[in-house]
């Protein structure tokens, strides 16, 4: 399975697509540019040589054949979607007073991952009614908890335990609701700009934890370490352009001594 990026605002991911010509998903990046280009007189055959056209100029090792099917299959599915546009997720005093009452910063971290992941799923559909519909690897993924599957459970049933959450009645169903979400929006205390290091997040901006940041980069939030300014990923891009910038250099004297 594919991992899918949760993107508050796919309409403004898509333009990013297209200026800076970065993909690291074809199919995340196929499936938001389709809804982006479609209109009632753009046939799919037009859809998909925008498509193809794009991920042959923007993503290493692309070839037609590999992904045809593919984007064909999501332009019959996806083109009638509208784009996901939410520019934050209001996080209000009473929810965070909830959370933070559980005294436990594991919990409070899922407590607050669960809350965006509902809140989200709210905004984007009218009968969603809290639930995360995500599952355990990708919440404890976005909470920045890393730990093992029985203790997983065990954070789960203890935010059960604690009434936060209600579980699905039907046994095979992982889906969590979340309890504690507010209608009231006159209170909040900040606002969620982005669904990645929610975990951090939390740390950063409710704990107040200076030893957290964002990278100055991608602006994903990461723990200081001494004077680290990028996350990992992006301190290896980073590396590789400075090196490549060197040797562009290097070979630019060598042309002016000769």
């Amino acid at each position: 399975m594919v991992n899918m990026e949760i993107i508050l605002n796919e309409r403004k991911k898509a333009k990013e697509y297209l200026e800076t010509k970065e993909v690291d998903n074809v199919v995340q990046c196929s499936s938001i540019l389709i809804r982006y280009f479609y209109s009632p007189i753009t046939t799919d055959a037009e859809i998909y040589t925008i498509i193809d056209g794009f991920l042959k100029q923007s993503f290493i090792g692309y070839k037609s054949e590999n992904w045809k099917s593919l984007i064909e299959y999501q332009i019959k599915n996806l083109k009638n979607r509208k784009l996901v546009e939410i520019d934050y997720i209001p996080v209000l005093r009473k929810e965070l007073e909830r959370i933070q009452s559980l005294e436990n910063i594991r919990l409070e971290k899922l407590a607050f991952t669960l809350l965006i992941i509902a809140k989200y799923y709210n905004y984007i559909n009218d009968n969603n009614n809290n639930w995360t519909n995500k599952d355990f690897k990708t919440i404890f993924k976005l909470a920045d908890i890393n730990v093992t599957k029985s203790k997983q459970c065990m954070l789960i049933s203890e935010l059960k335990e604690k009434d936060m959450i209600a579980l699905s009645r039907k046994v095979d169903n992982l889906n969590l609701n979340v309890k504690y979400i507010c209608d009231d929006t006159e209170d909040i205390i900040f606002n969620v700009t982005n669904m990645n290091d929610l975990g951090n997040q939390y740390i950063m901006n409710v704990k107040k934890d200076n030893s957290y940041k964002q990278c100055k980069n991608c602006g994903r939030i990461i723990k200081i370490v001494k004077n680290k300014k990028y996350c990992k990923n992006c301190a290896i891009e980073v590396k590789k352009n400075t090196q490549k910038e060197w040797i562009r250099n290097k070979r630019k004297q060598a042309l002016n001594n000769q």
